[in-house]
């Protein structure tokens, strides 16, 4: 009997604080914020906006070299090609790294 209620009691306890974690992770998840024209104004690179969406690019080097196009996989966020990038604009020409439209543009 003593054992059920300790395990009853752990269990309960348990569900509370995963609930409070999961309405934590909702209330403080920055990522549902909207990228309006003001936020997108103080993050690096520039914006073009497409018929599936606003894509996110920033480019580095001399205008006149060739152009190497980085772009992200598919849950992976653009700057994973942060040292690639800074390598192609400094040793080759021009570089170039997009954000797909509905990743995520901010660098941690």
């Amino acid at each position: 009997m003593r054992a059920k209620k300790l395990l009853r009691a752990i269990g309960g306890t348990a569900v509370v604080v995963l609930l409070a974690l999961l309405a934590a992770y909702l209330y403080l998840d920055e990522e549902k914020t909207t990228l309006d024209d003001e936020i997108r104004a103080a993050l690096p690179g520039q914006f073009v906006e497409l018929s599936d969406g606003v894509v996110h690019y920033e480019l580095a080097g001399p205008e006149n070299g060739p152009t190497v196009v980085l772009v992200h996989g598919f849950s992976v966020p653009y700057y994973v090609w942060d040292p690639t990038f800074d390598a192609l604009a400094v040793y080759w020409k021009q570089a170039s790294t997009e954000t797909l439209p509905g990743a995520e543009v901010g660098r941690e």
